[in-house]
């Protein structure tokens, strides 16, 4: 005797395939991604009525409220297979870096009602190049000094080296963190060029500013004092050479 086994369809709901695990990309770029969808009954060689994929629904949102990670859907989505999605960070948040969370919602309309999976999106850190603001040209007046705080910024560290050499002129320079003292050796009227520099350890930036030494007039003095003078009453004048 032979006999037909004939095995009733039960829905199976659709699933992400492949494609949204490992999304990563570098601060201040974007990635783009395939990721793919599955729904067994779609598949002719196992169903003998297979499920028509183009009635599948989809969508994707943020978890987050105000996500710095951004997406546009390129191609797929509703109707297909998979969806090609472009994540990036927007121009005036082009500086951070860390990881949040996306999600998206299949449905075949066959009774499966909303599927959603998470997955996240990792933005990897660059190390930028710290910053050093202008220093204007300052003035000092002779046998004078200069006291100076240096604006330096890095988003990425605040493990900053400041470092400063005189280029033209004679005197000292010390900096403490980012205070600059210089100081001209006495009696010098003129400029001095002084470059200021600021590293993060991998990038180094530089300004340079010219400092000028403004001539005071100095009171004068007597190069050779005279000794004590010892003479008798009625003399006469004494010249001393």
């Amino acid at each position: 005797h032979s006999f037909e086994v004939y095995v009733n369809p039960i829905n199976d709901a659709p699933f992400i395939s492949a494609g949204q695990d490992n999304i990563q990309f570098s601060e201040g770029g974007n990635t783009q991604n395939m990721i793919f969808f599955a729904d067994v009954d779609s598949y002719t060689f196992s169903n003998e009525s297979p499920y028509d994929i183009s009635a599948l629904s989809y969508s994707h949102e943020a978890e987050e409220n105000s996500p710095n990670i951004l997406v546009d859907q390129i191609l797929g989505g509703a109707g297909t297979n998979s969806v090609t999605l472009k994540f990036y960070t927007d121009v005036d948040n082009e500086d951070w870096f860390g990881a949040e969370n996306y999600s998206i919602t299949l449905n075949d309309n066959e009774g499966s009602g909303d599927i959603t999976e998470v997955f996240a999106v990792t933005v990897n850190n660059v190390n930028d190049p710290p910053g050093i603001a202008d220093i204007v040209d300052q003035e000092i007046n002779e046998d004078s000094y200069l006291i100076y705080s240096v604006i330096g910024s890095d988003i990425d560290s605040e493990n900053l080296i400041y470092d400063a050499d005189l280029l033209i002129g004679d005197g000292s320079i010390n900096l403490t963190e980012n205070i600059l003292a210089v100081t001209p050796i006495p009696d010098f009227v003129g400029m001095l060029v002084i470059n200021v520099t600021l590293s993060d350890g991998e990038y180094t930036v530089s300004t340079d500013f010219t400092l000028t030494v403004n001539a005071v007039n100095d009171a004068p003095t007597v190069e050779y004092p005279l000794e004590d003078l010892i003479i008798l009453e009625d003399s006469g004048n004494t010249i001393v050479v």
